[in-house]
């Protein structure tokens, strides 16, 4: 990895947990150190082209967790005390001024730090393995939980969002798990925390869902803002604009170079361009871009790149084909699609109790070929 990335010439000898910035421009690791005084830990960042240690910090206890925020400014970091380092502490530091911030605590080391798509909050999923975790957890909530998510706003206007997590999710409430698991084996991982509690999580598109994965492959979202567990998790948490976007990307064709989408609630219509390396942005805007590769759906703003799978950002089964897809479950309602040669006509159905649907037209798409080409 060290020859891959660029990272020959630095003193990594006894750094752990390298990770580089979203920029591939500045890559840091941390040493724990056994002293007469105590555990204490040292975060290093360094600068990967001039090969110059940048900054370097210092905090108490065992450090287990780094990242860099999306515009590779400022590293969160977890750092455990106490007894085998259950009492962990969350920091930001500001990269060009060396000032760091405490943003909370939680319980239990730090299994992710996860940022918001726009930067601006960080979570943690914390791991209460072992038994003195365990007795935290009873004594900081009031229960014995399985795990925590807790998220912070860098800027510490808003007070700490906290999700204990307490027992097994029932299985068939949620999203059916993949690959599917013979019902003797999931009797069996029902009665198992440990199993059903999430591994993995990320924030959605729009950041207003954390959304969770199980060892299992269940998904569970969260309502980023108050942490209520969201009864409908495998509804699409996307945009209803960039869900137009997805599906005409993943069916324009191959001659086609321009995307008209006109977005038909605010009367606005766009026009996205590919390039030679299939990426669709606009004439003006070239820092925000996206395209669908294959089966992964790959967005870049900044520079930064993220890479997802698009029928799981749609809610939508593993084997779904897009191209034969008629409406997609989406929190405002159902998304009708209407396909004709030139494009798709996106409508969105709002269904309830008094009134079986409302539609109402959200947009369309027109793919428009080579100047002078024949539209198929």
């Amino acid at each position: 990895m060290i020859g891959d990335q660029g990272l020959e010439g630095l003193d990594l000898s006894t750094t752990k947990k390298i990770t580089l910035s979203p920029d591939n421009k500045l890559a840091t690791g941390l040493t724990v150190l056994h002293e007469n005084k105590g555990t204490s830990s040292v975060i290093k960042v360094w600068d990967i082209k001039k090969k110059i240690l940048l900054r370097e910090f210092r905090v108490p206890g065992q450090a287990h967790a780094i990242e860099f925020s999306p515009d590779s400014s400022r590293i969160i970091t977890a750092s455990g005390t106490g007894n085998l380092a259950w009492a962990t502490t969350i920091k930001k530091w500001d990269l060009s001024s060396g000032i760091g911030k405490t943003l909370g605590t939680c319980i239990g080391s730090v299994r992710q730090l996860s940022f918001s798509h726009d930067g601006e909050k960080v979570a943690a999923l914390t791991d209460f393995a072992g038994f003195f975790a365990k007795i935290a957890t009873l004594d900081a909530t009031g229960t014995t939980c399985a795990c925590q998510i807790k998220a912070w706003r860098l800027d510490g206007e808003d007070d700490e969002l906290s999700i204990n997590i307490t027992h097994p999710l029932p299985l068939n409430r949620w999203l059916p798990t993949w690959p599917p698991i013979e019902e003797k084996a999931k009797a069996r991982l029902t009665e198992n925390t440990l199993l059903t509690v999430p591994v993995k999580m990320r924030f959605s598109m729009d950041d207003q869902q954390i959304i969770t994965v199980t060892t299992t492959g269940t998904s569970v979202a969260y309502d980023s803002q108050t942490g209520e567990i969201l009864k409908h998790a495998d509804l699409s948490s996307m945009s209803l604009f960039e869900s137009m976007q997805m599906i005409a990307a993943s069916q324009a064709p191959a001659n086609a170079t321009k995307l008209r989408i006109d977005f038909a609630p605010i009367g606005k219509t766009i026009t996205i361009e590919r390039d030679e390396n299939n990426w669709w942005q606009t004439a003006n805007d070239k820092s925000r871009a996206f395209k669908v590769d294959g089966k992964n759906y790959r967005s870049r703003i900044k520079n930064v790149e993220k890479v997802a799978n698009p029928l799981n950002l749609l809610g939508l089964k593993p084997k779904t084909n897009l191209a034969q897809l008629h409406s997609f479950k989406h929190p405002a309602g159902k998304v009708k699609i209407n396909r004709e040669p030139t494009g798709i006509n996106f409508q969105l159905i709002i269904e309830n109790e008094k009134n079986a649907s409302e539609p109402i037209p959200i947009g369309s798409v027109q793919w428009m070929p080579p100047s002078g080409g024949t539209t198929p």
